[in-house]
C-alpha cells in the first residue's frame, strides 16, 4: 500500500473520529438516576481525571446493570479510542449502533475506524447503507475510493471517482485529495501515462500538494521502463 495512502487515511481519521463524545456528551446530558446512571458520572470523572481503566470498569459496570443503555457502549468506544485500541472501538460503536440504528454521526465515525483495521468490505458496506447526501460528502468519497484502492480494487476505485468525485472547484483540497486517489488508482492499475496527466493537474493547481513531484518522478521512471521492454 501506498504510504501516501496511509496518510490520507490516518488525515481523515483523525478528523472524523476524535471525541466520540464521552466527556462532552456526559457533561451535557441528564443522566438517568440509577445505579446504571451513577456508574456514567463516575466514569466521567474518571475519565476527567485521566483513570481510564477506573472510567471503563464504571462503564462495563452500567451495561452490566442495564444492557440497554446506548450511551454507556458510546463510552466505552471513547475510551477505546483514547487508548488506541481501534478494535474495541468497532465492538462498542458496533453494539451502540444495533441499539441505535438511525445514529448517522455515530456511523460516520465507525467507517474510519473499520478502515484503519483494514476492514474495507465493512466500510464499503457501512458507507453504502448512509443517506445519498452523506454518502457524497468529499471525506466519505475519498474513504471510500481508498478502501477500494488498498483492497487490490484500482480500477473499481478509478471508475467510482470519476463518477462521484472529480466536482469542485480546482483548487479545493477535496477536490485534489480525490484527484490524488485517483492518479494512486491509475498508477496502481499499470497505467503510469494517465496516472502522470492526473498528478501534473494536481501540482499545477498546488504545487505543494503531498508529494506530488515525488510521485510524477516515479510515473517517469515506469514509463522509461516500459519503453525499454
Amino acid at each position: 500500500m501506498e504510504p501516501a495512502v496511509i496518510g490520507l487515511i490516518a488525515a481523515v481519521i483523525l478528523t472524523a473520529a476524535v471525541g466520540l463524545g464521552l466527556l462532552i456528551e456526559f457533561r451535557r446530558t441528564r443522566l438517568p438516576e440509577t445505579r446504571a446512571g451513577r456508574h456514567l458520572q463516575e466514569a466521567t470523572k474518571a475519565a476527567q481525571e485521566g483513570e481510564f481503566e477506573d472510567a471503563k470498569a464504571h462503564l462495563l459496570e452500567a451495561v452490566n446493570l442495564e444492557p440497554d443503555l446506548a450511551a454507556a457502549y458510546k463510552g466505552l468506544a471513547d475510551l477505546s479510542f483514547r487508548t488506541n485500541n481501534v478494535s474495541d472501538v468497532i465492538k462498542y460503536l458496533k453494539i451502540y449502533l444495533e441499539k441505535n440504528p438511525q445514529d448517522m454521526e455515530v456511523r460516520f465515525r465507525l467507517i474510519p475506524m473499520l478502515t484503519t483495521a483494514s476492514r474495507y468490505r465493512e466500510a464499503i458496506d457501512l458507507i453504502d447503507s448512509l443517506p445519498s447526501g452523506m454518502k457524497q460528502q468529499p471525506r466519505i468519497v475519498n474513504l471510500r475510493a481508498v478502501c477500494l484502492l488498498d483492497s487490490g480494487q484500482p480500477k473499481a476505485a478509478i471508475s467510482y471517482l470519476e463518477k462521484n468525485g472529480l466536482s469542485g472547484a480546482k483548487d479545493d483540497p477535496a477536490h485534489l485529495t480525490n484527484k490524488y486517489v485517483l492518479a494512486l488508482a491509475h498508477k496502481e492499475s499499470g497505467n503510469p501515462q494517465q496516472a502522470k496527466r492526473v498528478f501534473q493537474e494536481i501540482r499545477e493547481s498546488d504545487p505543494g500538494f503531498q508529494d506530488v513531484d515525488q510521485q510524477i518522478i516515479q510515473v517517469d521512471r515506469m514509463l522509461v521502463a516500459g519503453e525499454r521492454e
